[in-house]
């Protein structure tokens, strides 16, 4: 099939779709960069080519480049907006740039589309847990003496049964206010566990 499709594209070089269908070829191969080339080459061509642009981003994605994966994907979406392979691939994309929060945006409208998916429900929850940790991280940095902070840093480490992590923070909760009943309570149950 590959050599039949570069000869369409041989002979008609300035056809996006030829192009698109050599990308479909090589992608079918596993051959991401190939891809990448002749998909790239098709969306240059005709930029309404929502397919192209798709399987460019998931081939970018398929080479460990998701950063460059995010522009093709989001310009599939523009032009066909309840696509929920291009939320799906766009989600995981965002995820993996720590764009949580858009991630989290196309990862549910992925998973409306694929609600018995183990992959995109695993995603999904990664995306809120990377964003909660992100926005606990960002209030420690505002104000690191706070107890508050470290208790719900702590909390956030004991759901996600990080129990070594979890201990320092209750305890340095503690240091910070002796009387902090919550983080008192939460080293009991984590040495009950013990």
């Amino acid at each position: 099939a590959l050599k039949a499709f570069q000869e369409a594209v041989d002979l008609t070089k300035n056809f996006a779709p030829a192009h698109m269908n050599l990308g479909l070829a090589y992608y079918e191969e596993k051959d991401y960069l190939q891809a990448i080339k002749s998909f790239s080459r098709a969306v240059e061509l005709d930029r309404k080519l929502e397919a192209a642009a798709l399987f460019l981003g998931m081939s970018y994605y398929q080479v460990g480049a998701p950063d460059k994966a995010v522009k093709p994907l989001q310009e599939a979406l523009a032009l066909k907006p309840e696509d929920p392979e291009a939320h799906r691939w766009l989600g995981g994309a965002l995820l993996a740039t720590g764009e949580y929060k858009q991630a989290i945006v196309h990862l549910e409208k992925a998973t409306q589309a694929f609600p018995e998916e183990p992959l995109l429900q695993f995603n999904l929850g990664r995306a809120h847990m990377l964003l909660a940790q992100q926005i606990f991280e960002t209030l420690y940095k505002s104000n690191p003496q706070a107890p508050l902070i470290h208790y719900f840093l702590g909390k956030t480490f004991m759901e996600q049964e990080k129990l070594d992590v979890a201990v320092p923070e209750f305890e340095t909760a503690l240091k910070l206010d002796a009387k902090f009943l919550g983080a008192h309570e939460a080293l009991a149950d984590i040495y009950k566990k013990k």
